[in-house]
């Protein structure tokens, strides 16, 4: 027995055509990022896919030695503004003002 499709009806088929034809934007959408979009595939974009790729591979490669390099720094002792200080790394003293703050609208 073979299975009858559903018939669409003219004004559902009109409808289609009309959101088709006008390219009209989606009646539900999460940002503005659904406008941007090229119509082809560059070349550029599957090498640059592929470095990223690469570069995420290599990471992943050093994970564990991350690891190991982050739990030897987590063993050792913190050093403090006066150790830095005596050391002449740390030049800037509590009485001087910061070079910049988080918000400001100049970086000079």
């Amino acid at each position: 027995m073979a299975h009858a499709k559903p018939a669409l009806d003219d004004r559902a088929l009109d409808e289609a055509a009309a959101i088709i034809a006008a390219d009209v934007e989606p009646a539900r959408h999460v940002s503005p990022l659904w406008k941007i979009h090229t119509d082809s595939w560059r070349a550029s974009y599957t090498t640059d896919l592929l470095d990223l790729l690469n570069v995420l591979g290599l990471f992943i490669e050093l994970e564990s030695t991350q690891t190991e390099l982050l739990e030897a720094v987590a063993q050792q002792s913190l050093w403090t503004a006066a150790d830095l200080t005596a050391e002449g790394v740390l030049l800037v003293t509590a009485s001087q003002p910061p070079i910049s703050t988080y918000g400001e609208s100049t970086l000079f």
